[in-house]
């Protein structure tokens, strides 16, 4: 592991960081005796899509998500980080999502809207994790009076007209709407949510 100097910033003669003024805002969002390792284990804990947490330290990002790189700053806590004139520039959140390929972010935040990125991030990876792994996330196929073979509960289902989108899930995105994310579906298939009125043999 390198040592800690390798964080510290050696500023021109002629520059004075206010380094308690990089850390203040962030302390609306971290409590000021939580080590940075800790808040981030109690984010990922407390949000279904376990979101990691890349740390912005003097111009490189230190994450959360079990890299021993960095390990010695993410141990110390916001005023830890002033006394040790350690720069902090701020968090990025993203998710690596369980059962898929998809990754989520990492995006930017801020202490104003660092609830609202987890949540959002949380959201998306949701709608993949649903995307990937749920037969009942159903899309209608563009090819009529078309039978799809599929396992649900290790019982081979028929769908007419009908697929479980993870069966094209590149070609799904999700497309933000004002009743939250919805399928961005290819030209000529559409998606609809799974009920017990479809046409299943």
């Amino acid at each position: 592991m390198r040592g800690l100097d390798q964080w510290i910033e050696t500023p021109p003669d002629d520059a004075d960081p206010d380094y308690e003024a990089m850390v203040d805002p962030w302390r609306k969002v971290i409590d000021k005796d939580m080590p940075l390792t800790r808040f981030a284990k109690a984010v990922y804990k407390s949000t279904a899509c376990g979101p990691y947490i890349n740390f912005k330290i003097n111009n490189d990002r230190i994450t959360s998500s079990g890299d021993s790189h960095g390990h010695d700053v993410l141990e110390m806590t916001l005023d830890q980080l002033i006394e040790n004139k350690i720069p902090f520039a701020g968090l990025q959140i993203g998710s690596y999502v369980e059962g898929s390929e998809a990754h989520v972010g990492p995006h930017d935040t801020t202490p104003e809207t660092f609830w609202d990125t987890v949540n959002d991030v949380n959201r998306e990876a949701t709608f993949y994790w649903e995307r990937d792994n749920l037969d009942w996330f159903i899309i209608r196929s563009p090819l009529r009076n078309r039978e799809y073979l599929v396992t649900v509960d290790d019982e081979e289902v028929r769908f007419l007209d009908r697929v479980p989108a993870r069966k094209i899930k590149d070609q799904i995105v999700p497309r933000e709407t004002d009743d939250g994310l919805v399928p961005d579906v290819p030209d000529m298939w559409e998606y609809e949510p799974y009920d017990n009125s479809m046409e299943v043999f």
